[in-house]
């Protein structure tokens, strides 16, 4: 078992009151869900290509489980590579997630404790007034 998967199959384990971890596999490639028990909190996606590249590190992205999000590369650094993971599980649990959805695209936002944007990606092409144009979904915590 990778270690990348055995690290979010080990977080997914302690998060197991507020969600449950669902898995897909084929041949190619695995995907991990967390599926939060709140309908109005986001989940959280790790996909994982099988196999090995030619630097032998494990490859693949980590995203909010939502159309707007911008997934994270993984597969440079495992050390940075379980940082993305934990970060991304931490924002989601804590309710800290807000996608502007415009069409099959749009803006995801990440906020700390006191509402200022931490980061923020694009999905879409911006344009001026998109914020106002697109629907705005604030995620809640797990719990």
């Amino acid at each position: 078992m990778s270690g990348l998967r055995a690290h979010f199959e080990r977080r997914a384990a302690e998060l197991a009151g507020v969600c449950r971890l669902h898995v897909v596999e084929d041949e190619y490639a695995v995907w991990l869900r967390l599926v939060p028990n709140r309908p109005d909190a986001v989940g959280v996606v790790l996909y994982l290509v099988k196999g090995s590249n030619a630097l032998n590190a494990e490859c693949g992205t980590v995203s909010f489980d939502d159309q707007a999000s911008v997934p994270a590369e993984l597969g440079w650094d495992a050390d940075e590579d379980i940082h993305s993971i934990d970060d991304f599980i931490a924002e989601a649990h804590d309710g800290r997630v807000t996608v502007f959805r415009i069409g099959r695209g749009g803006c995801t936002e990440v906020r700390d404790d006191d509402g200022r944007v931490l980061r923020s990606w694009m999905n879409c092409l911006p344009f001026p007034g998109r914020r106002h144009r697109s629907r705005r979904i604030d995620y809640m915590p797990y719990a």
